[in-house]
């Protein structure tokens, strides 16, 4: 069972520059979803700030499981962008 979360990030600056992902720690797949053999590919929008940190995440292209957008969403959450 696989999850792929394709990630859209915005960096909203006096001039936009397109944030490079940094720092994405290793996501763990959901016993539940692992159990059941659920795979899905997740597309989120994320708004990054001038930190690089993410202060939004958006589902835009949906697994068709709640639990698995839902984990991409709180996943993406520790990423760092430079």
């Amino acid at each position: 069972a696989t999850l792929l979360m394709l990630l859209w990030a915005r960096a909203w600056a006096a001039e936009p520059v397109l944030p490079v992902l940094e720092d994405a720690p290793p996501v763990g797949y959901l016993p539940e979803a692992l159990a059941a053999g659920a795979e899905g590919v997740v597309g989120l929008e994320l708004i990054v700030s001038a930190e690089g940190a993410v202060q939004a995440a958006r589902v835009v292209v949906s697994s068709g499981r709640a639990d698995l957008d839902a984990a991409a969403e709180n996943a993406v959450a520790t990423y760092r962008f430079r």
